[in-house]
């Protein structure tokens, strides 16, 4: 039992004194990543009354990022890899997107609006990490329940724009 209450304690105080850089310890397992590598994540800057806000997204297509709702301001700009940052022109929200409990209220992180990816695909998206990233669940996002609906836009900006998909 002694052994126990030492290992608790051990525990108790790596966890209390942890610091930001701690966080990316976090995955069992991770390692960064070659620059080359996940070449879909995207870093995504808002800017809405003076106030910048960082999240992440997916590269779906040439022309498009998927990303969280939340993530959406007046202005945006979206980085890919080492490419230059360019201004996002047209934003699509899905049309029965409702607030969540506390998105709008947690200042981003960059982790928001990420895709979660496996074998390539992307199954979710990262909503509602952000300042309490250690304090409060993740949110994820259930890309599958909206495939239809992301297919559907992809088609129609196609059609419009003789683009490939």
């Amino acid at each position: 039992m002694a052994h126990l209450t030492f290992l608790h304690l051990v525990l108790w105080v790596g966890v209390t004194v942890g610091t930001a850089v701690d966080l990316q310890k976090r995955i069992f397992g991770g390692k960064d990543c070659d620059p080359a590598q996940r070449a879909y994540h995207v870093r995504l800057v808002g800017e809405s009354d003076g106030k910048r806000s960082l999240c992440g997204g997916s590269l779906i297509h040439e022309e498009w990022i998927l990303t969280s709702a939340h993530c959406k301001k007046s202005k945006m700009y979206a980085t890919v890899g080492s490419e230059p940052e360019v201004e996002i022109k047209r934003t699509v929200v899905y049309p029965d997107m409702t607030s969540c409990c506390c998105c709008y209220q947690i200042p981003q992180k960059g982790d928001s609006g990420g895709g979660v990816v496996y074998n390539n695909m992307i199954y979710g998206i990262i909503s509602g990490v952000g300042e309490y990233a250690c304090e409060l669940p993740a949110l994820f996002l259930n890309v599958c329940f909206y495939t239809d609906w992301i297919k559907d836009i992809l088609h129609k900006q196609s059609a419009n724009n003789n683009i490939r998909i």
